[in-house]
């Protein structure tokens, strides 16, 4: 029976656990008589947000306290743990309003989606951005909500009969993408006309 180790050499923040456990105990490994080795199996924490302030980290294993065994000249193996998610892009990303269409004077609402991406359009599964959203007429427009799950959502309502665009801001940027909402005298004159014009 050989005792082992398990040390973090180099992991992220507590709250984006970027596949380095904060559980890592030490152990101990049995060799059947005669063989020359076994493994030690360590749990990988998988997440997909990208952790701009770390990049790959490491595991160190140290093999100690042999019984009835004896130690080969390599006691300690460190493991690199590769950071393979995609950070979130401006260019990617999406914005969209549902419904795109609402009663003026604050009788309905919409919500405003922000679906964040990766450089590969790949959908991210984790929040954690700063999202700001600002509106280009004079609607209502309430502060965003991250989500959790890469989406991040706000409300937008207006008392007056305007057609509005949603922008984004995320890392300083804008979003390429923006949310159009016309907002009517009613929702029948949204359905029957479509534009800002109509309704009036």
């Amino acid at each position: 029976m050989i005792s082992w180790m398990v040390m973090k050499t180099k992991c992220g923040l507590q709250q984006y656990t970027d596949r380095c456990s904060d559980t890592l105990t030490n152990g101990t490994a049995t060799l059947a008589a005669g063989s020359t080795s076994t493994s030690i199996v360590l749990a990988i924490a998988e997440d997909a947000l990208d952790e701009t302030n770390e990049t790959n980290e490491t595991v160190a294993v140290t093999l100690s306290n042999p019984i009835n065994a004896s130690l080969g000249m390599n006691i300690a193996h460190t493991h690199t743990i590769m950071d393979d998610d995609g950070a979130p892009t401006v260019a990617n990303s999406t914005l969209t309003a549902s419904p795109t269409s609402v009663a003026a004077y604050g009788v309905t609402t919409s919500t405003i989606t922000m679906q964040a991406k990766d450089a590969n359009n790949n959908n991210l599964s984790v929040g954690g951005l700063t999202v700001t959203t600002s509106e280009s007429g004079s609607a209502t427009l309430f502060s965003v909500t991250d989500v959790g799950d890469g989406t991040y959502t706000a409300t937008i309502t207006s008392n007056t009969v305007e057609s509005v665009t949603v922008t984004a801001v995320f890392g300083g940027a804008n979003l390429t993408d923006t949310a159009d909402v016309v907002c009517c005298y009613t929702l029948w004159h949204c359905q029957h006309w479509r534009s800002i014009l109509e309704c009036v």
